[in-house]
Formats: structure tokens, sequence, C-alpha cells
């Protein structure tokens, strides 16, 4: 799962502007994916409702668990589903009941009923970790270039969209660098799964403006190592691969550029750029 969330702190420092995070994104994805909280998920979901809602309460449990907890709790389950015995309710007041902002708790209440997608109860979980040492500040980080093509940015095109996976194929195919990496750490039937998520990795995934926070950092790079682990790359691959992915920056986005065109030319437009199925 991919996607930014958009969060307001309450704080001295004043932000005039929205902050994007992907905390939310990491978080959900470590929560329902990592292998080595496999036996916390099975535990967890075995438990009665009383003692998933403790388990958000508990301050001193890792944000991971605690994550845990409330989807468990929540009756919103890893894939969307709902869980008989949940109980939405109960967990925003949970969420209350910790001094979780009114307004961020009713606006996660609104998401979660209407998506029914458990990343909506991370931004609560993320609020609560990100002010448990004080305020949180931003740091602004420098971008990879862009490269523009008929206004349209080629990180765009990335593994969400079908013009994006088949760019990416090609370029991992061209490249020999990555073709290379790929061949050392990834087994063959994954490299396009692999490709896809690191070349995420290298242009979409980064911030201009990020959130700075105890354990924020720590956080990413779980949730980036779950993605990792998911689309096939081993942990000594995950270094290897995404350094080649970001040293060919340039010829990824001249591929995506020349799918991008040739698609232009074969009379598709933009309605190429399209999520993939």
């Amino acid at each position: 799962m991919t996607g930014t969330y958009i969060l307001r702190f309450s704080s001295p420092v004043s932000w005039h502007k929205p902050l994007r995070a992907r905390s939310a994104e990491h978080l959900i994805t470590s929560a329902q994916h990592h292998r080595s909280l496999a036996k916390a998920r099975l535990l967890r979901g075995a438990t009665s409702l009383a003692d998933q809602l403790a388990a958000v309460m508990n301050e001193n449990a890792s944000l991971t668990e605690r994550a845990i907890g409330a989807s468990c709790a929540s009756g919103v389950g890893w894939n969307g589903e709902k869980r008989g015995n949940g109980d939405l309710a109960a967990v925003l007041e949970t969420f209350h009941s910790l001094a979780v902002p009114d307004e961020l708790v009713i606006a996660t209440g609104i998401a979660a009923r209407k998506t029914r997608e458990p990343i909506t109860l991370m931004v609560p979980l993320i609020w609560l970790a990100a002010n448990r040492h004080g305020h949180p500040t931003t740091t602004e980080s420098e971008l990879p270039v862009a490269t523009i093509v008929d206004e349209v940015p080629m990180y765009s095109l990335d593994k969400h969209t079908r013009l994006g996976r088949e760019a990416i194929r090609r370029f991992a195919s061209e490249n020999d660098e990555v073709r290379a990496t790929l061949a050392r750490y990834v087994p063959a039937a994954r490299h396009n799964d692999a490709a896809y998520m690191a070349a995420f990795y290298a242009d979409a995934a980064p911030l201009a403006i990020k959130l700075v926070w105890k354990g924020a950092d720590e956080l990413e790079a779980f949730g980036t190592e779950t993605d990792l682990l998911l689309s096939g790359v081993p942990p000594e691959g995950f270094a290897p691969l995404l350094a080649a992915l970001r040293n060919n920056l340039e010829h990824l986005n001249e591929v995506r550029a020349r799918v991008f065109v040739q698609q232009r030319c074969a009379g598709a437009g933009v309605l190429s750029i399209l999520p993939a199925g």
C-alpha cells in the first residue's frame, strides 16, 4: 500500500501549509505485513476487545503493537473487510481519552466508515507518537530533479500506473546496473515487482517537507523494509537495489519519456496514465 496523508498539528510551530507525511502508510504497511509481526497479529486478533483497546492505550507499547490493536478493535480489517466483533466507536473514544484533538478523532471516524481502510486509524496514532516527546518540527529536503514531458512529471509514471509499470520494466531490462543487481539479489519471478517498488522509493516517495519526530526515521525504515520484502527483495539487497535505481534516474526518466511519447503518438493520450488494474 502506498499513499500520502496530509496532517495538521496544533503546536507553536506556524505551519501555514498542509504537511504531507507518509508515516501512516509506513505504520499500516508494517503492522499488516512485516514478517516479524506475524505472531503479534495472530495473538492480538484472538484477544478480547477490552485487551485490544488496552493495547491502543498502552503508551509503553510499540507503535506497531498499538496499530495492530487499533485495527483489530475497530472492526476495520487488514483488507477493508468488517470484523463482526469490532467497535470503531470504542477505538475513537480511546483516541479521545488519549487527548487526540476532537477534530482529528471526528475526521478519522468519517474516513474509517467511508473507506473501511485501516490506514485511516493510523493518523491519530502518528499524532500521539509525534507529540509524545514535545512538538514535532519539519525539515526540507532536496527532491530528485523532475523530468517534465508535455507538462507531465515523469515521476508520476510509477508503479501505480499501467504506463509507469511498462516503463519501469523496459528500464530494468535495458539498464546494466539495475539488471545485474536484480539478478544478484532477487528471484527472477520477482524482478518486476522489485523494480516497481525500488523505482517508487527512488523518486516518487521523497517529500520536500517532512514531519520530524522521535521515531519517524525508524518507522520510515521499517515501512520501506516491509515494502521491499513484500516485493521479493532480501535484506542484503535493499541498499544495492535502491542505490542502483537512484544512480540511474536519468535513464529511467528517459525510458518513461520514450514510452509516454510513444503512447501519445499512438493516440492514447493521457488516458494511458490510469491506475494499474
